[in-house]
């Protein structure tokens, strides 16, 4: 089997929701938007994007992630993206029962001023190496968390613009598998040393 990379180009996200520390029992899985914040109650985004079949046990070559912002701000505020390891629904998820999360090779970036719709873009790739050599194992998404006070809003899986919800792109490829034998084929071979030439 020869080495051949495959691809997946903007993926959107299938289920969204997030979950505010004020209202610890309440769901928000048909809102139209995510809502992070870091204040006293916080708040953090959830999203799941599937992991291809075909990237288990693969070598992750590049993988980014889309966010687009649906409300805009002042200065500068961090967003980070962690993998979600916990299972959820997307019509159950709240405060009390949110998932856990892993903080190893999370991907966050700085993003100033930003206006209305504009794309926030995250490399992932050690995130989905990660995913992919535990065979799509322990992923449930990402959950969004912000260095803000105030709420961070971006546009979830429900809003009407599919080009604006989250999506993954990733690029990956299999290692060649290693040859049976080194014998020639239909089992020929040379037992002398050197060749014989007959005339």
């Amino acid at each position: 089997r020869r080495s051949v990379a495959k691809s997946i180009t903007d993926v959107p996200s299938t289920i969204a929701s997030y979950v505010s520390e004020a209202a610890p029992n309440a769901n928000y899985g048909t809102a139209t938007r995510m809502r992070s914040s870091n204040a006293a109650n916080k708040k953090y985004g959830f999203f799941q994007i599937p992991f291809p079949d075909g990237a288990k046990g693969a070598t992750i070559l590049s993988a980014t992630l889309k966010l687009y912002v649906a409300a805009t701000w002042a200065g500068t505020t961090t967003i980070t993206l962690k993998r979600i390891t916990g299972a959820w629904r997307e019509g159950r998820v709240t405060w009390t029962n949110k998932p856990s999360v892993v903080t190893t090779n999370s991907s966050a970036e700085a993003v100033n001023a930003p206006a209305a719709n504009q794309e926030v873009e995250f490399d992932i790739t050690a995130m989905m190496q990660d995913v992919a050599s535990l065979q799509g194992k322990n992923y449930q998404g990402f959950r969004i968390e912000v260095d803000a006070s105030a709420d961070r809003v971006f546009w979830s899986d429900d809003y009407a613009l599919a080009a604006l919800r989250p999506q993954l792109s990733m690029e990956w490829n299999h290692d060649p598998d290693p040859p049976i034998d080194g014998q020639p084929s239909e089992g020929r071979s040379v037992a002398a040393q050197f060749p014989i030439l007959t005339f």
